[in-house]
């Protein structure tokens, strides 16, 4: 008779560091230099394993070779909050790019992948990995232009309930991609102590996923600096109630919710420099550990805290650990899981997915007074076979939900299946499909696409979401709903410009810029808008004329249009509309990359 005793092992990365960088005492060491507590209680440890300075790919999904995979996350409810209170603090945000750029030129290496991340009411995904350093430097001016996508920077909060549930639904996404994954946190500071407790859940999280948070010091360049009292009280507003000075003296003058970096077994870099952090956490990998223990019994539903530390004797070492392991108690639910997976480009394998909202006329009824204006819309999606990987034989059906909503109002929804020949026709690796999803009484607003692919065979999937602001319908005489359009769709026996789904052109791809205009009546018969480089020395002119109607009659409202020039020079492209046109309120610019040659553009 044989009893099986089924053991639960946790396994925690850590790092050791040796005091004096130039030494290898951290090298060698095994489980009898290390001791564990948890909830307290002493535990004993498994094993420990070196883990080593150069990961191993374990998928196409994976950084190359001994690549470091970076995460730069923008948490802009604390960013630009301190400049408003100390005149010798600096604008967190454009530091925080200064940073980033430095990064990339100085640190970023061969082999290496980033993924730019903002964080404003809840965390954005932008472009995917990147893996060349002339592609992270053309994203990061992309993304610093996006006025939408940096909105409400320095909005800052009292409860940070909801933030660290956004932090939490962010690692466990993290989690979707292998290995470890070093996540710069770009923050100045904040106070933390309404949500104490759920520090060691966000740290079990970070754990769980594999993600490790460190973060510069934004403020360090006035921590120091005293502060020149008196200063105004708190509910002063505008920038003659800053106090004089920086932070020296007040409860700022060292990092206080920084060091929750800490916590995920992270560190706080001593200045602002991203670029000298990067280069510590590299060098640090040769001291990297994998410690192994019994999972204890739970203890109720409370994250027990536990701490991770080296014996007696190591007095010349340093040690950086989680305080906190995933317990069972504390994992991700189904629906946690589900709404992690929306703030990927694209996971699961075997499929890929891209998504936009089209706007593309008023809705009946709009022109009515007193009636909300509102849109017919189409959620435009493209569903691809990727390269990477044969579907199996038992592969036959894909079905594809597509969801349009502003927040908690639905706009509507569609289920639509995939077999047969038309499934014949996407098995060849990189066949794609475009999909058109109609719908109807779109008011203006922040609006969600979320699309989900999913299929018969278990993990054959993909999941995009598309957050976009549809327009106003333009005054008379004005235009709005600019887009990009890189290829024709066909509605019923028309074939029509439709948007990009990726905003990028391969050299000489034909394209043009497409915007919506009422008061046609008195309108000119063509405008001149315009084309500027990301430098603004190059500008290219566009044409716009009208788009003829289906029925050749002259209505009140239609649409410009006007070929993008096919010489193009590869770098970031923003179209300015023809001044006559603009309204006084001006939307998000149009922007999109021109790549260089040998780049293949994704549209097909």
């Amino acid at each position: 008779m044989k009893e099986h005793v089924k053991v639960s092992l946790v396994q925690v990365e850590v790092t050791v560091w040796p005091k004096d960088g130039a030494s290898d005492a951290c090298l060698g060491l095994g489980k009898d230099d290390f001791e564990l507590t948890v909830g307290g209680r002493s535990r004993p440890i498994y094993s420990v394993d070196a883990v080593g300075d150069e990961e191993i790919p374990t998928s196409p999904d994976a950084p190359a070779r001994g690549g470091m995979s970076v995460v730069l996350l923008f948490d802009l409810y604390h960013l630009d909050l301190f400049y408003k209170r100390a005149h010798a603090c600096p604008h967190g945000l454009a530091l925080a790019f200064r940073e980033a750029r430095r990064y990339v030129e100085e640190e970023f290496r061969d082999g290496d992948r980033l993924l730019l991340v903002t964080y404003g009411a809840w965390p954005i995904v932008h472009e995917g990995w990147i893996r060349t350093r002339a592609e992270g430097l053309r994203a990061l001016e992309r993304l610093e232009k996006n006025d939408h996508a940096l909105r409400g920077v320095g909005r800052g909060h009292l409860h940070h309930a909801r933030w660290i549930a956004g932090l939490q639904s962010f690692f466990l996404a993290m989690g979707r991609y292998p290995g470890r994954k070093d996540v710069i946190w770009l923050v100045e500071d904040f106070s933390h102590d309404d949500v104490a407790m759920r520090v060691f859940q966000l740290a079990g999280r970070a754990q769980s996923s594999g993600v490790v948070m460190s973060a510069p010091d934004l403020l360090d360049s006035c921590r120091s600096i005293p502060v020149i009292p008196p200063c105004p009280p708190p509910d002063c507003v505008g920038a003659a109630c800053r106090c004089g000075g920086g932070l020296g003296g007040t409860m700022w003058a060292y990092p206080v919710g920084v060091s929750l970096a800490a916590e995920t077994g992270g560190n706080v870099f001593p200045d602002e420099s991203i670029a000298r952090g990067v280069a510590v956490l590299r060098a640090q990998r040769k001291c990297r550990y994998l410690v192994s223990f019994e999972m204890p019994p739970a203890q109720g539903r409370r994250q027990q805290r536990m701490h991770l530390g080296l014996k007696e004797g190591h007095h010349d070492l340093s040690l950086t650990a989680p305080s906190a392991y995933q317990a069972p108690t504390w994992e991700a639910s189904v629906v946690e899981k589900e709404e992690a997976l929306f703030l990927l480009p694209r996971f699961g394998r075997g499929l890929a997915a891209e998504a936009t909202i089209w706007p593309y006329r008023l809705a009946a009824g709009s022109k009515k007074k007193k009636k909300r204006p509102k849109w017919d819309a189409f959620a435009l999606a493209r569903l691809e076979h990727t390269k990477d990987e044969v579907w199996p034989d038992e592969l036959k059906e894909i079905t594809v939900y597509a969801l349009l909503h502003s927040e908690s109002k639905v706009h509507g929804s569609y289920q639509m299946k995939i077999a047969g020949q038309e499934l014949t026709a996407l098995r060849p690796p990189g066949a794609s499909r475009l999909l058109l999803f109609p719908f109807h009484d779109v008011p203006p607003g922040d609006t969600t696409l979320d699309l989900t692919v999913t299929s018969n065979v278990p993990g054959i999937a993909a999941n995009t979401r598309k957050d976009q602001t549809i327009p106003l319908p333009p005054d008379p005489g004005k235009a709005e709903a600019w887009f990009l359009s890189d290829h024709l769709v066909r509605l019923a026996d028309r074939a029509v410009m439709a948007p990009s789904l990726d905003d990028s052109l391969a050299p000489g791809e034909p394209a043009w810029m497409v915007g919506f205009t009422c008061g046609r009546r008195a309108a000119l018969a063509s405008y001149q808008g315009s084309l500027v480089s990301s430098s603004g020395s190059t500008t290219v002119p566009v044409t716009l004329n009208w788009l003829p109607d289906s029925d050749g009659n002259a209505r009140a409202c239609g649409w410009l249009f006007g070929s993008v020039a096919a010489d193009l020079a590869p770098d970031v492209w923003r179209f300015d509309p023809p001044t006559a046109l603009q309204p006084e309120v001006k939307g998000p610019p149009v922007e999109f990359t021109v790549g260089t040659p040998g780049e293949k553009s994704s549209s097909p």
